[in-house]
């Protein structure tokens, strides 16, 4: 038996049977690469779902972990410690919002927004409990993730949900400004909708959101789980908009590799709504975690990462208007920045496992969407690779 057949009977021996993952076993990473027990080297552009921002294994956000990990590596909500205090600080400072609560996770910072806005409107003595959200959203998958969730398939058995939320169609103004009314305390809207199918938020749409809830009286909260922290080619997706939220929700690259989550809101909103004890973590805002967030941003910084999005995307578009030139499947590319969609004309599955065997990791979005999460400084070469061995991969039978 091999080390791979070995692990791989431990896995499914032991490990909860939720998860199906492809049957090799990673154990290294560097940059844009990544290698399995069997010493195969894969091209990742899957990034552990968006997470590794850097790629694997980035000199500058390990020799931080391993700094912070020989110095403090835990002291809970019970005490400041200098790395949460730093995070909040550059967090802000790269957002529209004062105040930063830092969580572990999307959802828990999810979750952290809807409470927000609950109890804003509670200590004001207004009774609004209502959320609006959107058909075809993720927001994660705890019950208040899962319940402004529009993918009623991933809420099947897990009934019943929270009361007061409702779903519109993504992009339609006039069903949000039917569904927002004197009960709505918030609508949550991806502006890039992810685990969807990356479809990006028609132009007006972010700036008619925040109109409607503006006349409401509500509360506007944008989900930048996935999209934040450059992805876009901005430090979060609604600045291309121009349009400020009262709320928003970053994770996956904001810890650099290690579980991170912010729940980010204004300073009127805070001082009614996060009085001392109204909410908290115990892990939230490690130590380690936090050092490793705030080397990644130093990074996107100093090597100009945003602008190697911005640019790195269109070398993306260009490189699959010409594969769909010549694979008719693909019938769409979607995204911004590196939040790439190939939109197939067929299920995404066979062709994600066509790739994997060519060594490309990609992960799908909806069922007939191909995602690519590429490290924001992945380079021209790179993405060559990855469009060849796509392409490649659309002509095996398997796919065809």
């Amino acid at each position: 038996m091999t080390e791979t057949q070995a692990l791989l009977e431990r896995a499914l021996r032991h490990m909860t049977p939720n998860y199906t993952p492809p049957p090799f076993v990673a154990v290294k990473g560097a940059g844009t690469r990544l290698w399995d027990t069997d010493g195969k080297e894969y091209l990742d552009f899957a990034t552990g779902i968006g997470v590794n921002a850097l790629g694997h294994a980035h000199p500058a956000v390990a020799a931080a972990i391993a700094a912070q990990a020989a110095t403090l590596t835990h002291t809970s909500n019970t005490f400041y410690n200098d790395k949460y205090i730093a995070l909040c600080e550059r967090l802000a400072s790269i957002s529209s919002c004062a105040r930063v609560f830092l969580c572990n996770s999307g959802t828990e910072a999810v979750e952290a927004a809807l409470k927000t806005a609950r109890r804003f409107f509670f200590e004001n003595g207004a009774a609004r409990t209502g959320f609006v959200a959107t058909h075809n959203s993720f927001h994660g998958r705890t019950y208040g993730g899962l319940t402004v969730t529009g993918q009623p398939n991933l809420q099947q058995g897990f009934g019943p949900l929270l009361p007061d939320v409702s779903h519109v169609p993504y992009g339609d103004l006039e069903a949000m400004r039917a569904a927002v009314g004197p009960k709505t305390a918030a609508v949550i809207v991806e502006p890039i909708q992810g685990n969807g199918g990356i479809l990006v938020a028609p132009k007006g749409y972010l700036a008619g959101l925040r109109e409607i809830t503006k006349k409401a009286g509500a509360l506007l909260i944008f989900d930048e789980v996935q999209t934040g922290i450059g992805r876009t080619g901005k430090w979060f997706a609604h600045q291309h908009d121009e349009v400020v939220p009262d709320i928003m929700t970053s994770a996956k690259a904001v810890g650099g590799g290690l579980p991170l989550g912010a729940m980010l809101t204004t300073d009127a909103i805070a001082a009614v709504a996060l009085k001392p004890y109204s909410h908290a973590s115990t892990f939230g805002g490690n130590p380690v975690a936090c050092a490793a967030g705030l080397a990644t941003l130093d990074v996107i910084v100093k090597e100009g990462l945003l602008a190697n999005c911005a640019r790195m995307g269109g070398v993306a578009q260009e490189l699959f208007q010409a594969v769909a030139s010549k694979r008719p499947m693909l019938k769409e590319f979607r995204g911004r920045g590196l939040m790439v969609g190939l939109a197939l004309d067929r299920p995404a599955k066979p062709l994600q496992k066509a790739c994997l065997a060519r060594g490309l990791l990609t992960t799908t979005a909806g069922n007939t969407v191909l995602r690519l999460l590429p490290p924001l400084n992945v380079q021209g070469a790179e993405m060559e690779r990855a469009a060849t061995i796509i392409a490649e991969a659309m002509a095996d039978p398997s796919v065809a």
